[in-house]
């Protein structure tokens, strides 16, 4: 079996859990930092989204809105304002990371099939996240001129940087507008308050901006979630949805809503 390579499944109660402890662990005391993977990670949106096509962009949108208003000071790893997905490698040849080799020796060793570790690999492997950025539709996504040392991920006419620079509903365009609001609401000092914590699929939290109250509500999940009636939305208006909005009762897979109200 995959063991430590397995993929698994998404423990939201963990995630909101964690951010609870070090936005008090750090508030008024010192200084927090945001986010989703980094190098040794798989890529976020293959990770804690859904990167098939049918979901990728919004899931990789509810992951951004989860993050972007919390305090502290986000970091945005490369290719993750894209919505750049674990690598879609076939031949083990194909990778490089060294502990790639080792592992598949183990697989083997306990009598995995090819297809199952070549799968945990594309899942878990530290290449997922070292893949060269997708600039654009050019030569090895605009990255190089030359062969890379690592493959381009073959996804890149779909995904890349110029593609999105000119759509202003893209992954890169709502980036630029949640570092934006952050900035003008001084988001990065603010304390919020997270509701129904135990809820695994569900993340809401309400939180207080300079001018403006603001209320997040993300589906983690890919099936429709009932809103809740506890979460008290009185007076908020709705700013901001990765989809359009269909039912104000329940959430679709992987939504994402803010809601806010004038504090002025």
């Amino acid at each position: 079996t995959p063991g430590k390579w397995a993929k698994g499944d998404v423990n939201v109660v963990a995630i909101k859990e964690a951010l609870i402890h070090w936005i008090n662990v750090f508030h008024g005391k010192g200084w927090n930092t945001l986010y989703w993977h980094n190098h040794d990670h798989p890529r976020v949106v293959s990770h804690y989204g859904n990167d098939e096509i049918l979901w990728h962009e919004k899931s990789a949108k509810m992951l951004a809105v989860m993050l972007y208003l919390l305090p502290g000071t986000p970091i945005i790893y490369q290719g993750e304002e894209i919505g750049m997905t674990n690598v879609d490698y076939t031949q083990l040849s194909d990778f490089r990371d060294v502990e790639v080799f080792t592992e598949y020796d183990n697989f083997m060793r306990l009598g995995a099939s090819h297809e199952v570790a070549m799968q945990a690999l594309r899942d878990r492997a530290r290449d997922n996240a070292r893949s060269p950025m997708q600039w654009d539709t050019t030569l090895h996504a605009g990255f190089s001129e030359y062969d890379p040392w690592m493959k381009v991920n073959q996804n890149f006419p779909l995904i890349n940087v110029k593609l999105q620079q000119r759509d202003p509903n893209s992954i890169l365009s709502l980036y630029q507008q949640l570092i934006q609001l952050r900035k003008t609401e001084q988001l990065s000092d603010s304390l919020p308050e997270f509701y129904l914590v135990d809820d695994p699929n569900l993340v809401a939290y309400q939180t207080e901006g300079r001018f403006h109250d603001y209320v997040v509500l993300l589906n983690f999940k890919e099936s429709t979630l009932s809103m809740v009636e506890s979460i008290d939305l009185e007076g908020y208006e709705l700013y901001y949805t990765n989809t359009p909005l269909q039912d104000p009762l329940s959430l679709t897979p992987y939504e994402a809503r803010i809601y806010r109200r004038s504090r002025i």
